[in-house]
């Protein structure tokens, strides 16, 4: 699964991104976002799905918990806009469907055939290879649909995945949900890329 982006676009949008973040105090940005900060190495340390990743302050270099360089500059922009956004909210286990988040609406349509469908067609013929995937990140099973895992983003970001069995008369359907406190921290196109950054780490 592919994020569909414009790659100069975001480079252009990661610098200017980064260009805020060396304007902001490191210890203000831990404290607003409750995130640990080692004033020795100078990086942040935020969990990511089920590892961590260490972004260094003021270059707003981004490595992975193997100390590898992290090159998906999507992954990147949305970890440097969650610490410049600075606003700390707990989960809230109140989960919100795409179009139900602010601006979601207008790119329902987009989300569904970008994102929904191909996690369905991904796994609809292979639910334990999904249950494979999500217990090897430790996502945590809910009872919602056939079968449904919440899986963390960065820190208490949660995103939920629901895969409905198909049958000889209906055919599988799927939705992505995400707890409502992410409205604190992304916007609508921000949100359209977050599932396929976890489905595309999920092996």
């Amino acid at each position: 699964m592919k994020n569909d982006l414009n790659e100069g676009n975001y480079k252009l949008v990661l610098e200017n991104l980064i260009m805020k973040f060396k304007s902001l105090d490191p210890i203000v940005i831990s404290k607003l976002t409750n995130s640990f900060y080692n004033n020795k190495s100078n990086t942040f340390k935020l969990i990511f799905l089920d590892s961590n990743i260490y972004i260094h302050y003021p270059s707003g270099i981004i490595y992975k918990n193997n100390k590898k360089l992290n090159e998906d500059i999507s992954l990147n922009i949305l970890v440097i806009r969650f610490l410049i956004n600075g606003i700390y909210i707990n989960q809230t286990n109140i989960y919100l469907s795409y179009k139900e988040t602010s601006g979601g609406y207008v790119y329902y349509s987009n989300f569904k055939s970008r994102t929904i469908k191909p996690f369905i067609n991904r796994y609809k013929d292979n639910c334990d290879l999904l249950k494979k995937h999500m217990e090897k990140i430790k996502a945590e099973k809910l009872n919602m649909g056939d079968i449904s895992y919440k899986v963390r983003f960065l820190n208490e970001i949660y995103v939920v995945f629901i895969l409905w069995y198909g049958d000889e008369e209906f055919e599988a359907e799927g939705n992505i949900l995400f707890d409502s406190n992410i409205n604190n921290y992304f916007n609508a196109e921000d949100l359209a890329v977050i599932p396929d950054i976890i489905l595309n780490n999920l092996k």
